[in-house]
């Protein structure tokens, strides 16, 4: 995360989340590890509101995914995307591939 020392009399005024998301698949490759995907972004907050502030060392895990998921971040389609990106890593619908003349 990223914070400003001070803003607007408060401390540690956490601004921007970087957050990243993993999925993991119950079945393995044909190395016997199993199938991952993940994706990752960043999410700007607005200013913080005064009467409901929590100081940085109080903030907890749950805390923030709450801001990113009331923010707006649809964790929801998130998954479904991970999902799709693994089951492609399973089941390709589109290969890219050296032409057979190359070997």
């Amino acid at each position: 995360m990223d914070r400003y020392p001070t803003q607007n009399s408060l401390t540690g005024v956490v601004h921007t989340i970087h957050w990243r998301m993993y999925a993991i698949s119950d079945q393995a490759g044909e190395d016997g590890e199993p199938y991952t995907a993940n994706v990752f972004g960043t999410y700007n907050l607005a200013e913080p509101d005064t009467e409901n502030y929590i100081e940085y060392a109080n903030l907890t895990q749950s805390i923030v995914e709450g801001w990113l998921e009331n923010g707006g971040l649809d964790v929801v389609q998130i998954k479904s995307d991970l999902d799709y990106q693994i089951n492609q890593l399973i089941t390709p619908s589109n290969l890219t591939e050296a032409p057979p003349w190359t070997d």
